[in-house]
């Protein structure tokens, strides 16, 4: 892995922005088309990325005096105003909808509205998935929870390595049991657990061998190998024809009755 020192001292991997990119362009080809239908890898590969840009950063200030308080602060102001503006405009999108969508009302708009806000998933099983007023921010919501792990173990190696050990096998079972990479609906958020902590703490157990001298030199093309790696463990898993659709989008089912899908919800093709 490549990586260049800044002016003052911190390091720039470029291969991390590679990978971060590709990421992107794998989610929006997901969500725009069905020319790719297991690209929704990338968002492990995100969780990854997050695991160990956070422990070359805060892996060591966070064991010092007002560590915590720091990174809390820090996470606060990179996430929650982007994320807070997109929910008002998500809440206002799905106000219209209250009364046509099932358990959808007001009261269940109120209650989503205010757990919204707290980023938590709104208690409410609807169409919309577990962040009915922001769907896309489920992903969010499971990376404040690595986060939150995070802030009590640091970058530590042991803790690091006990922790992949554990959901990596954990996620696997999910992906078998669910048919599907989970975590978006209540259906199957019991397993977006295991899910990110497999996937951050994978970053972080990469950033401490790197930080004991492990090197690693990967060429750009290796980015798109990790892809492939993360969408065949996927394939293997998870039928083709089912599809998680953001937007809002509109799936047409068989008796061509017109339902409204909010991200997370699957739908059968």
């Amino acid at each position: 892995m490549t990586s260049d020192v800044s002016a003052d001292g911190k390091h720039r991997f470029w291969m991390l922005d590679l990978l971060r990119g590709a990421s992107a362009i794998l989610v929006l080809i997901y969500h725009s088309s069905s020319a790719f239908p297991v690209a929704y890898a990338a968002v492990d590969l995100f969780f990854m990325l997050s695991g160990f840009v956070l422990a070359e950063r805060y892996g060591e200030s966070l064991l010092q005096a007002d560590g915590c308080r720091n990174f809390i602060s820090h996470r606060i102001a990179r996430l929650y105003p982007v994320y807070l503006v997109c929910t008002l405009l998500g809440a206002a999108s799905v106000f219209p909808l209250i009364g046509h969508l099932e358990n959808w009302s007001f009261s269940t708009f109120a209650v989503s509205f205010v757990a919204s806000l707290l980023m938590l998933p709104a208690p409410s099983d609807t169409v919309l998935g577990i962040l009915p007023l922001n769907g896309p921010a489920w992903s969010l919501f499971f990376e404040v929870v690595a986060n939150a792990v995070f802030l009590f173990t640091a970058a530590r190696l042991r803790v690091a390595v006990s922790i992949v050990a554990l959901s990596a096998p954990a996620f696997v079972v999910a992906l078998w049991y669910f048919r599907y990479p989970p975590g978006s609906v209540w259906g199957d958020i019991v397993g977006g657990f295991p899910r990110v902590l497999a996937s951050f703490y994978g970053g972080v157990l990469l950033s401490c061998l790197w930080r004991r001298g492990f090197r690693i030199r990967l060429a750009a093309w290796s980015g798109w190998i990790l892809v492939a790696a993360l969408a065949a463990l996927y394939s293997g898993f998870c039928p083709h024809r089912e599809k998680i659709l953001s937007a809002p989008d509109i799936c047409r089912s068989p008796n061509d009755h017109v339902v409204w899908l909010v991200s997370g919800k699957k739908c059968t093709v």
